[in-house]
């Protein structure tokens, strides 16, 4: 439980997270998925990315955008705005593809499929990377082999650490996100999504909650990575949540508000 030592003397490291899923939340459940309901991830890359690239602008803070490989090729303007602005982009598979039930092979070839699509939008390769799904005994082995510093999936701790693989310490970094840091447990409508809620909270319980978590991790020392989807934060109320947030965190002193790839470069130097 040794105090961190994070840049400049910062007390604690936050990043908010982005995962720019938009439509294809919704192939990977259902490949037929009928229009009406696909145009619930048009929202996010429409509506969603937009304004929460203006609030990250509002109080300069640069952070880190998950995207699937098929959403770059499908809204590259939207890719090139994210980097024009200062933040970074990490991969999210190709088409959303549930990591964990795939072999070796066929994983890689997604992984390596989603560094290529990225890399030729935005002229920049992935450094880090966040699955969905879970993950088979060879999948952070593939993660680590496709040059990746970093993997952002995982739940086992409120710091980053160095990963272990075939019993080996590596310089592949994990910085770990949580349930209760995710807007998905909150709004995700289990009428449209089976893996849903039944009741979406108020933006009250969301709000409470990364509020105190936030307070739990400035008294520790630790690195809050909040989850969100801008199909479903991005909505207007939404965003004045995340507004009333940040302006939270910034009224305590010391809070390093950095993209994951610079959480992971500190680290893997101090660590």
């Amino acid at each position: 439980m040794e105090k961190i030592k994070w840049p400049e003397g910062a007390r604690c490291a936050v990043c908010i997270t982005p995962d720019i899923d938009a439509e294809s939340l919704w192939e990977s459940y259902d490949p037929n998925v009928q229009e009406k309901t696909r145009s619930l991830g048009y929202y996010g890359p429409l509506r969603g990315v937009p304004r929460i690239l203006d609030l990250f602008d509002k109080y300069k803070i640069k952070q880190t955008f998950f995207t699937p490989g098929v959403i770059a090729e499908r809204y590259p303007e939207m890719m090139k705005e994210i980097i024009k602005r200062g933040h970074e982009i990490g991969h999210h598979g190709y088409t959303h593809e549930p990591f964990g039930k795939m072999g070796k092979e066929e994983e890689k070839q997604f992984i390596l499929k989603g560094i290529e699509v990225i890399q030729k939008v935005v002229g920049e390769k992935p450094v880090g990377i966040r699955a969905h799904g879970e993950y088979a005994p060879h999948t952070m082995k593939n993660i680590y082999e496709s040059g990746f510093i970093y993997d952002a999936s995982w739940r086992g701790d409120d710091r980053p650490f160095r990963v272990a693989i075939d019993g080996k310490t590596t310089d592949l970094i994990e910085i770990s996100g949580h349930m209760e840091l995710d807007d998905a447990p909150f709004f995700l409508y289990q009428g449209v999504m089976p893996a849903g809620t039944k009741k979406m909270s108020s933006t009250e319980d969301a709000y409470e909650t990364w509020k105190l978590e936030f307070d739990g991790y400035y008294e520790y020392g630790l690195c809050y990575v909040l989850m969100i989807h801008p199909q479903l934060m991005g909505k207007p109320g939404r965003t004045l949540m995340l507004e009333r947030l940040i302006k939270h965190m910034r009224s305590f002193p010391d809070v390093w508000f950095a993209r994951l790839k610079d959480i992971a470069a500190h680290w893997r130097k101090t660590y």
